[in-house]
């Protein structure tokens, strides 16, 4: 039996209804658009004719209406997501032109792994802790391209969302043993900017929208 089924004319209807949702972007219809499409290829490739397959897919993507109002939330946090990301990064860079330890700059504070190694060979866990701190200015230099690639792949968000949770924590925790140690009275401004630039990484990630599939999967 053959199949009255219209595929560019079930799927001009569905842009039209795109369309009305006016607070997607072009890029965000036009992602939408492709995802139904994939769907619908996979769906009719596994056997199913082209009107259930249209049809399977256009639930998979769920209610229009409910998308949009997932896509709404995603701007309103987008804002907060970047507001945090930029000053967790001009945190970053400014600490390591202040005092950061007595009259030490930030940048000096930074490359003391010479002092701290033959103290971390002999087993002395604050130097160890100083040295793995590299691992946490490592995770603030590589934050704008998880910020970037999360956009479309939701695996750089969760990945983002631990590692600046794990950097942030690290970081606290070394003050603190600074603190334990009678160093604490030394910190200077420079210090405690960068700690808190950690902070505001951890709240960018957290502010992060998922990307469009996810949004999509979550409101179907």
């Amino acid at each position: 039996m053959v199949s009255n089924f219209n595929v560019p004319a079930a799927f001009k209807d569905w842009r039209q209804r795109l369309a009305a949702q006016k607070s997607f972007s072009h890029d965000a219809r036009r992602e939408l658009e492709a995802h139904l499409l994939d769907l619908f290829s996979e769906l009719r490739g596994s056997g199913l004719d082209d009107e259930k397959a249209f049809e399977a897919a256009r639930k998979r993507i769920g209610e229009l209406p409910a998308i949009n109002r997932e896509f709404k939330k995603a701007m309103k946090t987008k804002i907060y997501h970047w507001t945090f990301g930029i000053a967790a990064w001009a945190g970053f860079i400014i600490s390591f032109f202040l005092p950061a330890y007595d009259q030490m700059p930030g940048w000096r504070a930074a490359i003391l792994q010479d002092y701290f190694w033959p103290q971390a060979m002999q087993g002395n866990l604050l130097a160890v802790h100083y040295l793995l701190l590299t691992a946490a200015n490592l995770v603030m230099v590589v934050s704008p391209f998880f910020m970037a690639w999360g956009k479309n792949d939701i695996r750089f968000v969760k990945w983002l969302r631990g590692l600046s949770l794990g950097a942030m924590t690290f970081v606290w925790l070394f003050l603190a043993r600074l603190f334990a140690n009678h160093d604490g009275n030394d910190l200077r401004i420079g210090c405690y900017l960068w700690a808190a630039s950690f902070v505001l990484l951890c709240l960018a990630s957290l502010a992060q929208p998922m990307p469009l599939k996810a949004r999509v999967a979550e409101a179907a």
